[in-house]
């Protein structure tokens, strides 16, 4: 019985270590590191201040010298850690006299900005966070829309096709589920996890924002904003102005006008 107790759990180790190799080749290390990362921070006890300034320490590493790590993973203590700000744990714990020093130049602290994220080959017009702030959509001239992990900066599917025209404005649905884009050949509608066409309008728009209230609203050439999902007419501008930029908050949206004014305007509930 012991025999075939042993048996078992060595056939068990062995497949948990194929679906481990598994994920690892579909999973980028970085992308693991990110949700590794939170769960340690939701699952330790705040009292932990040290370790969790390492674990963020580690966390900004990766980010900052990614593709660093990408290229030379086994000479990071002399492509990375010299160059690592000096009042990071991270710089204070690893780094001895036996390593390279850089005399001038290295940042005290992390820099402000997270993440560099790469990939469009054209301007970049819009841009715009899931509700749970968990992914990022893109849209630029080069025809392409591009999701990315807002913590990782890892792109999360392939180039999204299908815009004859450059890409005006991007933008998640309420419960992000959708990804609606906008440009001057047509609108589209996409699964935001697969990035599949829901549906397709041959209008152009100047901008999409999205509420809670009511889902991804549309501006139109013309002036008019439509409720993408139910098609149903929101509101209108006066004849002759159009929109360069609106932001949609609860029922009120803030819009740029083509003749130089910014407008409020105030949708009845549904």
């Amino acid at each position: 019985m012991e025999v075939l107790a042993l048996s078992k759990c060595h056939d068990h180790t062995i497949q948990s270590m194929y679906n481990l190799v598994e994920w690892l080749q579909v999973c980028p290390p970085i992308r693991i590191l990110g949700v590794a990362t939170d769960v340690f921070k939701q699952q330790s006890s705040r009292n932990d201040t040290d370790l969790h300034q390492l674990v963020h320490d580690g966390h900004r590493f990766v980010q900052y010298f990614a593709n660093t790590i990408k290229e030379h993973p086994l000479l990071l203590y002399t492509t990375a850690l010299p160059f690592t700000p000096t009042n990071t744990s991270i710089y204070k714990k690893f780094y001895h006299n036996g390593l390279p020093e850089v005399v001038c130049g290295i940042e005290k602290m992390w820099p402000r900005q997270l993440l560099q994220l790469q990939g469009h080959d054209g301007e970049i017009h819009s841009v715009a966070f899931s509700a749970d702030g968990s992914k990022i959509v893109s849209g630029s001239d080069d025809n392409t829309i591009r999701v990315w992990d807002a913590s990782t900066g890892v792109e999360m599917l392939s180039p999204l096709r299908g815009h004859d025209d450059l890409i005006t404005s991007v933008a998640f649905s309420a419960d992000g589920s959708k990804i609606v884009s906008g440009s001057d050949d047509k609108t589209r509608i996409r699964h935001a996890s697969t990035g599949s066409n829901l549906s397709c309008s041959h209008t152009a728009v100047d901008d999409i924002s999205s509420s809670p209230l009511y889902g991804p609203i549309v501006s139109f050439n013309k002036g008019w904003f439509t409720n993408i999902n139910t098609g149903r007419c929101l509101g209108k501008l006066p004849v002759g102005a159009g929109i360069r930029f609106c932001r949609i908050h609860g029922s009120t949206c803030a819009g740029w006008t083509t003749d130089h004014k910014l407008v409020l305007i105030h949708f009845p509930a549904r």
